[in-house]
């Protein structure tokens, strides 16, 4: 699929699927009417044809820049929740839209970008821009969470609440449902709530997953519910697995060596940077997501508020490799 909102192709696809989408002219101009305050026939004089009118609202449209194009493919997905090839179109814009928003300097060391292709191509997927989301993570850890919840963040002003936790007794579904309400009346516009669900039966989290759907399927709000399992939990159907992260040497080096070039810092720097991440993450023959996220946060942070220092440090661990060697 085209991820490229100003290329023909990416534009071509949305005009090819606006028209299957829509079954008259008449239908067209009312979304188009809602989207822009005004109906395609301001433009279009009296061509009643579905199709002439599809290839001009996009064409012009595409004259204003990519946002407006953005914004179509987003309201066309929310206006066809069922078609998943203009939720594709949708998710690629936004996509862009996000890698485009971070500075490259900044988004290299942020680890919310660390590593996760398929969990972000799995969210890409199932973001909507309203209505209840959820997420199940087979890996209790929270630190994996909280960079899921950063990665959201750079999809919308998401706020994150505090971690819940769902015990195996079934009253507790009561409580958990009820602080989801409490904080519901308050909540922002984009809102993730984390939920520990560790040992957790199949009928209690699939109630649990029932009371949010009561409160927040109809919502004008985007909810999260971010459900953190383990390897024996059954996530109710509609709730979205995330694959775990697997870490491995290569792909801290790749993370290093890219940094280094946005940073306009010498390659001969990337073994020592890389080691210094990993002396703290290796676990026996494995590497710890949890030692390799927080390696990733310690060096970051330095790169951000210290980077004279950091670079100094750097090049002494690689004088003293290279006179060890």
């Amino acid at each position: 699929m085209p991820d490229e909102p100003t290329s023909p192709e990416w534009r071509a696809a949305l005009i090819e699927e606006l028209i299957r989408s829509f079954t008259d002219r008449g239908e067209f101009d009312r979304f188009v009417h809602g989207l822009l305050n005004h109906t395609s026939q301001l433009w279009l004089g009296t061509d009643p044809g579905l199709e002439a009118a599809v290839s001009t609202v996009v064409m012009r449209i595409a004259q204003d820049g990519r946002p407006g194009l953005e914004r179509l493919a987003d309201a066309a997905a929310r206006e066809r929740p069922r078609n998943a090839r203009l939720a594709g179109l949708a998710a690629s814009s936004r996509r862009r839209r996000v890698d485009s928003a971070v500075p490259a300097l900044h988004q290299i060391p942020n680890t919310a970008f660390f590593d996760l292709d398929a969990q972000k191509r799995v969210i890409e997927d199932a973001f909507t821009d309203s209505g209840l989301i959820g997420f199940g993570l087979r890996h209790p850890d929270e630190v994996h969470e909280r960079k899921l919840s950063e990665y959201l963040q750079c999809y919308a002003a998401f706020q994150r609440r505090e971690m819940l936790t769902l015990s195996p007794v079934a009253g507790r579904i009561e409580w958990v449902v009820g602080q989801l309400t409490r904080y519901s009346r308050h909540s922002a516009r984009y809102v993730i709530f984390p939920i520990r669900v560790t040992d957790v039966g199949v009928d209690v989290l699939a109630g649990l997953w029932h009371g949010a759907q009561r409160l927040f399927s109809r919502d004008e709000r985007c909810v999260v519910l971010q459900l953190l399992g383990d390897e024996d939990t059954v996530f109710p159907p509609g709730v979205v697995e995330v694959p775990k992260p697997v870490f491995a040497a290569r792909d801290v080096s790749i993370w290093v060596r890219q940094a280094l070039v946005q940073l306009a810092w010498s390659h001969e720097l990337a073994a020592a940077w890389t080691d210094l991440i990993l002396d703290n993450a290796r676990v026996g023959d494995e590497i710890d997501v949890r030692g390799v996220y927080e390696g990733l946060d310690e060096t970051s942070n330095l790169v951000r508020h210290d980077p004279d220092e950091f670079l100094r440090l750097l090049k002494e661990r690689y004088r003293d490799g290279a006179t060890r060697s």
